[in-house]
């Protein structure tokens, strides 16, 4: 699912969201935000119950839908 967001974005900031998401492969939950201007945050940890984690995901999700942006997220997230 999240390689169909990718194909979503301008081609500059699709190879800087895979070198994000390689960055964060030592995490098993991790979420990266573009928001509609190009700036990206990211969100990781290894705890599923991580409250930070749990309000910047909410954060972003609420972002999309109010603005639009693309979240990608890990499968375990």
């Amino acid at each position: 699912q999240s390689e169909k967001e990718v194909e979503n974005v301008p081609i500059g900031i699709a190879s800087e969201i895979e070198a994000i998401k390689e960055s964060l492969a030592s995490y098993s939950h991790w979420a990266i935000f573009i928001f509609p201007n190009g700036y990206m945050d990211h969100a990781e940890t290894n705890d599923k119950n991580d409250e930070e984690y749990r309000k910047t995901l909410l954060l972003y999700r609420n972002a999309k839908l109010l603005s639009g942006g693309v979240l990608i997220q890990s499968n375990g997230a």
